[in-house]
Order: C-alpha cells, then sequence, then structure tokens
C-alpha cells in the first residue's frame, strides 16, 4: 500500500501532513508522486507517526 492511499483512507489533508512534517504542499506532493523513498529518513519517520504506520512497512 502506498503512502497516499494511507493518507487517503485516515482523512489526512495535505496541509496538516505538510505542516506536521514542516514541508511546503509542493514539495510533499513531489516525494508523493517521485516516491516516499526519497525523502530524509527522519522525515520519513514523522510520516509514519503521522500516518500511524510501521517505517519498515513502507
Amino acid at each position: 500500500m502506498d503512502v497516499r492511499t494511507i493518507r487517503k483512507r485516515k482523512y489526512i489533508t495535505l496541509k496538516r501532513v505538510s505542516e506536521y512534517l514542516d514541508l511546503p504542499i509542493p514539495v510533499y506532493i513531489y516525494y508523493e508522486i517521485m516516491g516516499i523513498k526519497l525523502m530524509h529518513t527522519d522525515i520519513l519517520i514523522d510520516l509514519c507517526d503521522l500516518l500511524g504506520i510501521d517505517y519498515h512497512m513502507l
């Protein structure tokens, strides 16, 4: 399952994710499209915490 699907199932908005990660919305969308593994590890772990998934599931 990809991050976008999980985010949509949990009704988490782009704005909430970008504020939580302190990233501009277009930057987060870029990561969502191009591959979440391109993110810095600390930001990726914070994203997993927000979505409630295990880091190793990605």
